[in-house]
């Protein structure tokens, strides 16, 4: 037998929601699996700590990229050094 969940509704705009399925559909999920998934991700009661999430391509990574990538990190890393001192 499945677990009963506790269900909470959610309001969001349209684009938001039209968006939200595209990517659980890449992930082969239902909209609210691929939420919960990504929530658990988020630090949550974390105080005096900001997140950052930086996306990198696929098309990067790899051993024969190494050098692209961190050329990449190191761009993504001083872009974050500047908002975060500014």
């Amino acid at each position: 037998m499945s677990k009963k969940l506790n269900i909470m509704s959610l309001s969001i705009e349209p684009e938001l929601h039209e968006l939200l399925k595209e990517h659980s559909r890449k992930k082969n999920q239902s909209v609210s699996e691929f939420v919960r998934k990504w929530l658990m991700q988020y630090p949550f009661n974390n105080d005096g700590v900001i997140p950052a999430v930086i996306d990198i391509p696929e098309a990067i990574t790899g051993p024969a990229k190494r050098t692209e990538l961190e050329a990449f990190l190191k761009t993504k890393c001083g872009g974050i050094v500047n908002v975060l001192c500014a």
